[in-house]
């Protein structure tokens, strides 16, 4: 008879400082429940944990706002191999804030905005983790963001979509404020980079995309967005 081997992450975003997982059928134990802050990786550790009847329920009130890696090691029944999982989680607070994609407006060369997933349909893949937040575009694309509140800074990844191999010869990311460039990243295929933007003073932000010599593959992702409030 089959069974399932794997945890299933019931919810991304935390909800009443918990994490809940439906544990697998061939489960025999949990040994550790960890963390590590997807923008600030030293904001790292341990978190408390139960198993009630189907799921693992993880205590996550000492984990920080903003996008989390969890990880999950176990042992399934007849295997003395440690079994690890590793999950993304949002957890919202007074100071951090995913950004929303409903408030996005723009165009691009090919297609159509994809939300929370690349270009092509797939979900996003950075550094080997699936992440459900973000916008993915083909090359050229600009689109326009007003901002609904005062933010001081804007945390996102830029990423050529790794769904896309290592075809194409990559693009260019651009953020704009209030019509001026802030931040750039010159991308070749299968690439990404962290961005870090300074939003002080700015209402309107504009999330632009470039082709190189080929549009050829250029499927380009906005991925984990995370505005910081103003004070």
């Amino acid at each position: 008879v089959f069974q399932s081997n794997k945890f299933e992450l019931v919810n991304p975003a935390v909800s009443d400082n918990q994490i809940t997982l439906i544990k697998p059928e061939a489960l025999a134990s949990v040994s550790n429940a960890n963390f590590q802050s997807f923008y600030s990786p030293e904001k790292a550790g341990s978190l408390p944990f139960n198993i009630d009847g189907n799921k693992l329920i993880v205590d996550a009130t000492q984990l920080p706002e903003g996008i989390n890696k969890i990880v999950i090691v176990s042992k399934l029944l007849n295997s003395d191999v440690d079994s690890t999982q590793f999950f993304m989680v949002f957890k919202p607070g007074e100071n951090l804030a995913l950004l929303d994609l409903e408030r996005l407006h723009g165009t691009q060369s090919f297609g159509a905005l994809e939300k929370n997933r690349a270009y092509e349909g797939s979900v996003f893949i950075h550094e080997g983790f699936s992440i459900p937040w973000g916008f993915g575009t083909h090359a050229d694309s600009s689109y326009v963001y007003e901002l609904p509140t005062p933010m001081a800074s804007l945390e996102i990844t830029a990423a050529m979509s790794q769904a896309s191999g290592n075809c194409g010869d990559g693009a260019v990311f651009e953020i704009w404020g209030n019509g001026n460039p802030l931040v750039n990243a010159d991308l070749a295929s299968a690439q990404s980079r962290k961005l870090l933007v300074d939003l002080k003073g700015i209402n309107a932000l504009e999330f632009k995309t470039y082709m190189k010599e080929s549009p050829h593959c250029d499927h380009t992702n906005w991925i984990a967005p995370v505005f910081t409030r103003a004070k």
